[in-house]
């Protein structure tokens, strides 16, 4: 587990791309697909699409990265590579004191 600090307007944009990232009904609902693997969990359709050269991870460092954080999506493809950057980042952040806006995420 890593904290990493997010400003306000940082965690905005961050939920807009999760919500932009859903496909959405004619309603603007996102469209549910199942039921997850753990009890309440559930998968969503998505718009952008899943392969060898944009995994979970390269979509993770992304977020991170549209949440205004220092995170290079480019060429990440496993976990390790984004929890790098992700324990490098919280160590910056743990050295300089959190602005007055800042959450936790």
């Amino acid at each position: 587990v890593v904290v990493l600090h997010v400003s306000t307007a940082g965690l905005a944009r961050l939920e807009a791309a999760l919500w932009t990232g859903f496909e959405h009904t004619p309603a603007g609902e996102a469209v549910r697909l199942a039921d997850g693997p753990y009890v309440g969990s559930e998968f969503y359709a998505a718009r952008d699409t899943y392969d060898g050269f944009n995994t979970c991870n390269t979509w993770t460092a992304t977020m991170l990265r549209n949440a205004g954080l220092p995170v290079a999506p480019g060429g990440v493809l496993f976990s390790g590579q984004v929890m790098e950057q992700a324990r490098g980042l919280a160590r910056q952040q743990a050295d300089q004191p959190a602005p007055a806006s800042a959450g936790h995420g």
